[in-house]
């Protein structure tokens, strides 16, 4: 978390281009657009740096390591090494030590790096989109409360900049980096909201079903996989109050809910699913119950929020932060195997605040359990679904990078 700033250097940054910054009329020249677009590019870069200086947050008196690895400068770094402008991947203990901090070249010195810059010249959105998402995560960033909402901002700078100063003079490349600013207007609101999301989850439904059969069927959760190495609970690491994390033994969530209940003697634990899931519906409570032939499954829908996930999709790669879609059976669970969890949507209960926090289209990578009647049988009938635990929660525009081609392709 970052110490020394706020959120402040946004209004800032405004005003100051407001005042005449980030125009560079002095670009608008006949040789500017001659230019090769890479050299275009380099030449953009600096300029835009040169617009930054005396903008970014200040540092505190008593500097260590840490601090500028959460500085908002230091993420700029990273923006132009993975668009091709850096050689280096920057490290933060550059800023300590002068001499380790190297100058970017003027051109391109291998093919990595040129497949970088081309890509981001010619297709922003793809660029920025694998920047904020498999690549973001990769790099634990979606841990940082204060970079998920600076990134999107930071990079619209930019983008704003190359359109200003006519990067493209092309009617094609200039949709394209439009095409990347809008992108970047939803990374706005859902790259901050995936902590939010993952803290919301952890409701008393979650909380409250999960006891209740804990004792029952044995409380294992499903590990991180392969595709995520980030903990269980990870957004306990982006916030100070991790505490809220924690369930009040003394607490009844189900009962404050739902009052008095009969579900722990009608219901148990069917399937557990563990995979990737899209949000593509969020409906409240219903006002009037209708349409289930249960009456505590009429109970739930008219006290609890539903929210409708469909599948992802499958990872192109083990090194996907999605999450391939597996079953299990809980012991001393029972009820309908014919669920096919690559096909057809979920619904999953939350409690009714929950809903205020989603946003259709991102994903969650969780636990999912079934709530089954204990009189089941095995058939096709929709049942209702909750959040055994979060692993990951991602953007709606999350993409994979590319896996390098093998070597026998070569």
């Amino acid at each position: 978390m970052n110490v020394f700033y706020d959120g402040s250097w946004i209004k800032q940054w405004q005003d100051a281009r407001a005042a005449g910054r980030f125009s560079r009329v002095d670009m608008d020249s006949d040789e500017f657009r001659k230019l090769e677009e890479i050299h275009r590019l380099y030449r953009a870069d600096k300029a835009f740096e040169q617009d930054c200086i005396g903008l970014w947050p200040k540092l505190p008196r008593h500097r260590n390591i840490q601090v500028y690895e959460n500085w908002l400068k230091e993420l700029y770094c990273h923006l132009r090494y993975h668009i091709g402008l850096f050689t280096y991947k920057p490290d933060a203990a550059r800023w300590l030590d002068k001499r380790k901090n190297p100058k970017p070249p003027k051109a391109p010195e291998d093919p990595e790096q040129l497949d970088r810059l081309q890509l981001f010249i010619w297709d922003p959105r793809t660029s920025i989109a694998l920047f904020l998402s498999s690549i973001w995560f990769d790099n634990g960033w979606q841990n940082k409360r204060d970079w998920c909402r600076d990134a999107p901002l930071l990079i619209s700078f930019y983008v704003d900049f190359l359109l200003r100063v006519g990067f493209h003079a092309e009617e094609a490349g200039i949709q394209e980096l439009e095409s990347a600013r809008a992108l970047l207007d939803s990374a706005r609101t859902e790259l901050p909201q995936t902590l939010v999301i993952a803290r919301a989850l952890r409701c008393s439904v979650s909380r409250g079903l999960k006891e209740l059969w804990a004792d029952q069927h044995g409380a294992s959760s499903a590990q991180p996989t392969a595709q995520s190495s980030v903990p269980q609970n990870w957004a306990e690491l982006a916030f100070d109050d991790a505490a809220w994390f924690k369930p009040d033994p003394g607490a009844m969530p189900l009962i404050s809910l739902l009052g008095p209940t009969t579900l722990p003697l009608t219901h148990t634990l069917g399937l557990v699913e563990t995979s990737t899931r899209r949000i593509v519906s969020i409906l409240p409570p219903k006002s009037s119950t209708s349409g289930r032939n249960n009456g505590v499954d009429e109970e739930l829908a008219h006290h609890l929020g539903q929210v409708i996930l469909a599948p992802w999709g499958l990872p192109p790669d083990d090194c996907s932060h999605i999450m391939p879609p597996t079953t299990s059976m809980r012991h001393g669970s029972h009820g309908p195997t014919c669920h096919n969890p690559n096909r057809g949507a979920i619904t999953v209960l939350v409690e009714p605040p929950v809903l205020n926090a989603l946003i259709v289209g991102m994903g969650l990578s969780a636990t999912f359990a079934q709530i089954i009647p204990h009189a089941s049988e095995e058939s096709e009938r929709d049942h209702y679904w909750f959040v055994e635990d979060v692993h990951q929660v991602i953007p709606s525009y999350y993409i994979d990078e590319p896996a390098p081609p093998s070597p026998e392709l070569l």
